[in-house]
């Protein structure tokens, strides 16, 4: 597991940034401007019923014209619920890319920044557990983790 205060950062920002595109929430100017996606479960004309664990909250996705009527998605950023209650929603981030070898040439998952602030790259469910202090394979000093 690897921490990445950088990744929360851009994470955040890109949301921001690309969420109110869909749906036009946004303030373009002003001391604190703003862009919002939104999530609600229920049908369209009726009341909108509130989001559920489990529920995708939204998704970024950048796609790429490959070939005349073939559009594939490069990379994707998602969130998913996983807690909610009156006034109050937890959710995690899902970074996906794509490579050759993904077949059928799908983003797959490649970090995840979790609703308890834990991040895993190339690991889905980073560890719990603060992680130990290791060996350097180069000069064989020992290295401490950083504090969680």
């Amino acid at each position: 597991m690897k921490t990445c205060n950088a990744c929360l950062l851009v994470a955040i920002t890109l949301v921001t940034l690309f969420s109110a595109v869909q749906h036009g929430n946004a303030q373009a100017g002003g001391t604190k401007p703003e862009l919002n996606m939104y999530r609600f479960n229920g049908s369209p004309g009726g009341s909108p019923a509130p989001v559920v664990a489990g529920d995708l909250v939204g998704t970024l996705r950048w796609k790429s014209l490959t070939a005349i009527g073939s559009i594939r998605t490069g990379a994707s950023i998602e969130s998913t619920a996983k807690q909610v209650s009156p006034g109050f929603t937890r959710a995690n981030l899902i970074f996906r890319t794509t490579t050759a070898a993904t077949a059928p040439f799908e983003p797959i998952p490649r970090m995840i920044i979790t609703e308890t602030g834990r991040v895993g790259i190339d690991e889905m469910g980073p560890p719990v557990q603060p992680p130990r202090e290791r060996q350097h394979p180069h000069h064989g000093q020992f290295l401490r983790p950083h504090p969680l």
